[in-house]
């Protein structure tokens, strides 16, 4: 209910916070949710272009330089894909490094399929729509060494 009156046609986590304090306290969870999930892209509607994960990596992240350039850093995928020409999402001009990086992300987009009547999906990193603790842990924690007991001999045991 209250998606469909608030944050029809928005990215939710790009939008300004309404409804109750209970619903607000929820919507806060998602900065932590989009830490652990990644979207397979319908329409593009309920996702950041540049700081979701919905492609190979975190766009920001890949193209720093060009990011640095971007109109609407809270652009959802949908608005960049719909626009009339890739340019028009960035203040012009572009540094050399940042029309470097334009040339590689328009090559990119060129080969990715977009479909406008699907559904969004998101899902957790792991490839499940499940949560689970287990999981998390297990890749929050895989790069961890265990301070190893003293006496124990063992100085490289892995956390997980």
């Amino acid at each position: 209910m209250i998606w469909n009156k608030y944050y029809q046609n928005k990215v939710p986590h790009a939008s300004r916070e309404v409804g109750s304090f209970w619903w607000k306290d929820v919507l806060r969870l998602n900065t932590l949710y989009r830490g652990i999930a990644k979207c397979s892209i319908g329409d593009g509607s309920t996702v950041l272009f540049w700081t979701d994960l919905w492609s190979d990596g975190i766009l920001s992240s890949i193209f720093p330089r060009l990011f640095s350039y971007a109109s609407n850093p809270n652009a959802s995928v949908k608005q960049i894909l719909e626009a009339d020409d890739l340019e028009s999402v960035f203040s012009l001009p572009l540094s050399a490094q940042a029309f470097d990086e334009y040339l590689l992300i328009q090559d990119y987009l060129s080969l990715y399929n977009y479909d406008l009547e699907g559904t969004d999906q998101w899902s957790f990193i792991w490839g499940s729509q499940q949560y689970s603790s287990r999981k998390f842990y297990a890749r929050a924690f895989a790069s961890q060494r265990v301070h190893p007991f003293p006496g124990s001999g063992n100085t490289s045991a892995p956390l997980v």
